[in-house]
């Protein structure tokens, strides 16, 4: 698991869009979905924070028969290539986001190439963001004096599971959120969208009960699960989404506004940060 603590914001509200499940080179991306997230990212300032599976060049069970193959040179170069395509028109849809990244999450669908690099860790260089693997916990801290600080911890993960209700992804969370302390939990591999409260109650430095509402949030995806007229081989064909009798899911990503709040002076906790989320 990966610790990142970011430089100090202002006062002042700020979003947060998860950015995963676009799997570019796979069929039925919608590439205007993802765009039209990022360009409202943009008008608001955000930062944003990779989910994983950003392109589609190779699945864990692809990539072990890639190794298995024991391919010539000429064939590894052709599909590295490939994959820095991808790669380059992923970077090409995500455009203006350079250096606002949280970081760059690990999925199950990347390319891995001969000097150990892959198509995760080459998208978080070109973003100037830091690479947090599977799992991570980053730190916002907003600054309004020496004596007004207030830190905003996120718990976020690409996913695992298969689950295949709209709730899959929230029993994941709620699981978690009892073994990891965070204010915000972000989960993606579904490409579902949802989001829960829940209050967690503890006693202040005063003996007094207290709480405090954190959210657990599926970030969503960019597949369009069914298409009319798919095909492969000039064969009429669906995704695997359809070959496995899978559910369609709603298209696109969320975005979190966080806005730092003044709550009760008697309270050793002296800020709180009130969340929205908007699917």
């Amino acid at each position: 698991m990966e610790l990142i603590k970011h430089p100090s914001l202002d006062w002042k509200q700020i979003s947060i869009v998860p950015v995963g499940d676009v799997q570019l080179g796979a069929g039925g991306v919608v590439k205007k979905a993802l765009r039209q997230d990022i360009e409202r990212g943009l008008k608001e300032n955000a930062l944003f924070i990779g989910m994983g599976d950003y392109v589609d060049v190779a699945s864990p069970s692809g990539r072990a028969k890639i190794k298995g193959a024991d391919f010539y040179d000429s064939v590894e170069s052709a599909l590295a290539a490939y994959d820095d395509a991808q790669v380059d028109e992923f970077l090409g849809l995500v455009a203006g986001t350079e250096g606002r990244w949280i970081g760059i999450h690990q999925g199950h669908h990347y390319f891995e190439h001969g000097d150990g690099s892959t198509s995760d860790t080459r998208i978080a260089d070109a973003l100037g963001a830091p690479f947090l693997g599977d799992s991570a916990l980053s730190r916002l801290t907003f600054a309004r004096a020496k004596a007004t600080r207030v830190n905003f911890d996120i718990y976020s993960t690409h996913g695992t599971g298969s689950g295949q209700t709209q709730a899959a992804p929230l029993t994941k969370l709620e699981k978690i959120s009892g073994a990891v302390e965070a204010d915000l939990y972000l989960i993606n591999h579904y490409a579902r969208k949802g989001a829960v409260p829940r209050d967690k109650l503890f006693m202040d430095q005063k003996g007094r009960l207290q709480h405090k509402t954190i959210y657990m949030v599926a970030t969503g995806g960019y597949m369009a699960a069914y298409e009319e007229g798919s095909s492969k081989s000039g064969r009429a064909q669906g995704s695997y989404v359809e070959k496995a009798m899978l559910t369609p899911t709603t298209l696109g990503g969320t975005i979190i506004r966080l806005t730092p709040e003044r709550i009760q002076k008697d309270l050793i906790s002296k800020s709180a940060i009130r969340q929205e989320v908007t699917l």
